[in-house]
């Protein structure tokens, strides 16, 4: 019974990563497949070809991506970008909505975002209780008004899933900034703890 356990376990540890990963490429390359239905009926590839082929979404997205990229790159797109932003402003109810989501946008993606840049030791729920965080800026207006000490905005993510999780202002002194990168906190994160970055020489504190 002891061998037939740790073949099971052995063989789980060796499907549930790669049939997991093909789900979601699966699932991603799926979804951008939709994006072939703004192409015209004799467009479509699977009526050119005469048989499915998974990726063409894929290809068109990023050639999407890329082209308007290139657009707004230059004057006149920028200039097209603004006029459509102030149109969109003008609407209600929509323009808090495309506000929120620019912001967001234009900070995690733009090339002078900050956001999800530097991972932290934080004491959440409680002191004494230690998670990894991530800086996501700095307090402003009516709230930095409020706060007598320096601040900064945290993201503590929960495990095993990072996409939920909670905003918190906590004292910048009381933040342990970690020499790792975004990506190694996030896997330590997602693993429960079980993936622990590369081993760093922690300075020693006087006794």
């Amino acid at each position: 019974m002891s061998a037939l356990r740790k073949w099971l376990f052995t063989g789980l540890l060796v499907i549930v990563p790669g049939v997991i990963t093909a789900w979601v490429l699966s699932w991603i390359v799926s979804t951008l497949d939709q994006t072939l239905q703004i192409l015209p009926g004799d467009w479509q590839p699977d009526k050119l070809l005469g048989f499915h082929i998974p990726g063409f979404g894929v290809l068109l997205t990023l050639s999407i991506l890329l082209a308007v990229g290139a657009l707004a790159s230059n004057f006149a797109g920028r200039k097209l970008v603004e006029w459509g932003d102030l149109a969109v402003s003008r609407i209600p109810v929509v323009r808090s909505i495309y506000s929120s989501v620019k912001q967001v946008s234009d900070t995690l993606f733009s090339e002078g975002g900050n956001a999800f840049r530097t991972a932290v030791l934080v004491q959440w729920p409680r002191e004494g209780v230690w998670t990894v965080a991530f800086v996501t800026g700095t307090p402003n207006g009516e709230v930095a008004a409020y706060l007598r000490d320096e601040f900064v905005s945290v993201y503590v993510p929960t495990t095993p899933n990072p996409t939920g999780g909670y905003f918190v202002l906590v004292r910048k002194s009381d933040c342990i900034e970690l020499d790792m990168s975004v990506d190694a906190a996030l896997k330590y994160i997602v693993s429960m703890g079980v993936v622990a970055p590369p081993g760093l020489a922690v300075p020693e504190t006087g006794k």
